[in-house]
């Protein structure tokens, strides 16, 4: 997605805001109608915007979800890249409008660089949380999946538009498109070990086999290409 949208989003916004907003962090229970009370609030809000106040507002909206694992509780928030100040400020202000309990220092309006465009761009749950790395004695590292947590975020996030350009002609599409399935028909019984290799950002197998063959790394290679520009 960065490297496919990044160049159109340069070109057809020049002058960006990026802008966090959030609401009070909820219970598993409570996270899908969390999330769809707030992709209903941000549309009255643009309706609102165009129609009484006579500020119409473009860029793109990103829908993330964080999880806690000491709180046990999920964080739903709002990225966007916003078209202008004046715009991306009074979205703010209608928002806390809104959902008046929010932390007014969680709303977040700055002007966007191009390490903003690339924030949007990258995920919408983190699956690791930072608190979940633990170095060993051995000096390796062990990392602890909340698969149960990634499974409730995803579940919410079912037939959700997680990204959504508006005012825009970039038409964003999550899929891609020139990724298909396979399927293997003899699957080894042994068990093997993939370590980490940063120089090939890929796993490799104790038979030197590459796991993925995804060039990761080439993308952000584009990207630092861009930025130096």
């Amino acid at each position: 997605m960065i490297e496919k949208y990044y160049p159109v989003i340069k070109a057809e916004m020049p002058n960006l805001y990026f802008v966090s907003l959030t609401i009070v962090s909820v219970p598993g229970d409570k996270l899908k109608d969390s999330i769809e009370d707030m992709i209903q609030t941000f549309q009255r809000i643009k309706d609102k915007m165009r129609k009484r106040d006579g500020i119409n507002i473009k860029g793109i909206r990103k829908l993330e979800v964080t999880y806690s694992p000491t709180r046990h509780d999920f964080h739903p928030h709002f990225h966007f890249l916003i078209e202008g100040k004046t715009q991306a400020e009074h979205l703010r202000k209608e928002w806390l409008l809104r959902y008046p309990t929010s932390n007014p220092a969680g709303q977040d309006v700055v002007k966007a660089d191009d390490g903003s465009i690339i924030e949007l761009l990258k995920y919408t749950a983190k699956l690791v949380h930072k608190d979940d790395y633990r170095k060993l004695d051995d000096g390796r590292i062990e990392v602890k999946i909340q698969v149960k947590a990634l499974d409730t975020i995803f579940t919410a996030l079912r037939n959700k538009r997680t990204y959504q350009g508006f005012g825009i002609r970039l038409k964003l599409n999550e899929d891609v498109s020139e990724l298909d399935s396979e399927v293997y028909e003899d699957i080894l019984s042994d068990i093997d070990v993939w370590t980490w290799d940063q120089d090939n950002s890929d796993w490799i197998s104790t038979y030197g086999e590459i796991l993925t063959g995804c060039d990761a790394h080439k993308i952000y290679q584009v990207v630092q290409a861009k930025q130096l520009r």
